[in-house]
């Protein structure tokens, strides 16, 4: 997949697709940017809404586009099939 930058460039996005259950359990599948400089895991409200993920306490995170809210919330996810469990250390 190819993102249009500001200056019309396009970039190569490096984007997997990811199969996962909304609350109901029904599957879905989403395009997911990996970035492999990131400390966390990012998703649109909506999404974690659709998940039934459960809000916890507010934090403020940033990057190279500056400082946005969010809401922390836990998951577990698969990877070509091996189950793998991440934490807060």
């Amino acid at each position: 997949m190819h993102i249009k930058r500001p200056d019309k460039t396009l970039w190569r996005a490096p984007i997997i697709p990811l199969f996962v259950h909304d609350k109901d359990g029904k599957q879905l599948i989403i395009n997911a940017l990996i970035d492999s400089g990131a400390d966390n895991t990012v998703i649109p409200k909506t999404l974690a809404e659709l998940l039934g993920l459960k809000e916890d306490e507010e934090l403020e995170t940033g990057g190279i586009g500056g400082k946005v809210k969010v809401k922390k919330s836990r998951m577990s996810i698969t990877f070509n099939g091996v189950r793998e469990r991440y934490r807060e250390l």
